[in-house]
């Protein structure tokens, strides 16, 4: 798997991430799709609480199913909010419909030329990038 070579981001700036930490978190990023999908199936699967088949004896030894469900069902949310929220303070000012292919974007890798040219997005590189960079300034203060 090959890397673009981009600039580098001077240490100076306040947004600035190693490009290791960057590279971290980028691909921490990439899995959002997997935990909306895990997400979707789990509420599938778990929609209301159910209670397993275990005996009085079984219940001691284990943990309940539903703080299992409970647990699994947190840990996507957290995960999907916390892009989420650092998505939408990078890009605050932005319509929601914008909003979305921006998430889609980063999400998974797309270029900004896909955004301009399959979504006409109303803004240019400079902007893009400015804030790109400001969502993994704050998603790296939230993952720390």
């Amino acid at each position: 798997m090959s890397h673009r070579v981009r600039t580098k981001l001077s240490i100076k700036n306040p947004c600035y991430i190693s490009p290791e930490r960057m590279l971290e978190l980028r691909h921490f990023v990439h899995q959002y799709g997997e935990w909306v999908k895990a997400l979707k199936e789990w509420s599938f699967k778990y929609g209301s609480i159910r209670y397993g088949n275990l005996s009085y004896g079984d219940r001691l030894a284990t943990p309940k199913p539903t703080e299992e469900q409970a647990e699994l069902r947190d840990y996507y949310i957290s995960r999907i909010m916390m892009v989420e929220d650092a998505l939408s303070e990078a890009f605050n000012d932005l319509p929601a419909n914008i909003w979305n292919y921006i998430l889609e974007a980063v999400t998974t890798n797309k270029s900004y030329d896909w955004l301009k040219t399959k979504h006409n997005v109303p803004f240019g590189k400079d902007y893009y990038f400015r804030r790109y960079r400001k969502f993994y300034w704050l998603l790296d203060k939230v993952r720390k």
